[in-house]
């Protein structure tokens, strides 16, 4: 992300940095990128209010990379608008469930929605974690856990599990203080 323009938009760049960076996509929205895609299609955002007159905190979004028909400007959608603050979204690797973090509880919290999010029933919302959520989340690389912040720096490990097309919440534990974390490394 860049803020160039006064408010951020998505660029990209190759790591061997031979190559130009390019706009990705450009609105009048800022945008905070928080995940890719497995197969590297689709890019997670969220979005900040857009005014002192927002009906809306931070906004989930998603943009396919690819163009609907080739030669047209790439065109992002909206997963999940509501009164509240959402972001931080991760896409699971089996590109099935979304995590994201929210404070329609009154405090964060971690929370999992079918992708695309489905408006409510069987296979809904599950919220993830028990006490309070910071940043930093992540799936576990085969799905089996989501990982994230708690807010007395402790770095948590939430099992989950997919039974008939919902989301389980198994045993939710503290791995590591992240203060202790660096203590022990010296930095």
């Amino acid at each position: 992300r860049s803020d160039r323009k006064g408010h951020n938009d998505l660029y990209r760049k190759a790591v061997d940095s031979l190559s130009a960076e390019e706009l990705v996509y450009a609105d009048n929205l800022s945008k905070d990128p928080t995940s890719w895609s497995a197969d590297g299609k689709l890019l997670l955002y969220h979005t900040g209010p857009t005014g002192s007159d927002s009906k809306t905190q931070q906004d989930l979004w998603a943009l396919p990379l690819t163009p609907e028909r080739p030669g047209t400007p790439l065109k992002p959608f909206l997963l999940l608008q509501t009164p509240f603050t959402e972001r931080g979204a991760q896409i699971s690797p089996d590109g099935r469930w979304i995590a994201y973090i929210s404070n329609e509880s009154q405090r964060p919290e971690v929370y999992v929605t079918p992708f695309p999010p489905l408006p409510s029933g069987p296979g809904g919302k599950r919220q993830i974690s028990t006490a309070g959520a910071g940043d930093a989340l992540r799936w576990r690389q085969d799905g089996k856990e989501i990982f994230y912040n708690s807010p007395d720096q402790r770095v948590m490990a939430a099992e989950v599990s997919i039974k008939s097309g919902t989301i389980e919440v198994g045993g939710v534990r503290p791995l590591f203080t992240v203060k202790d974390a660096f203590r022990s490394n010296n930095l």
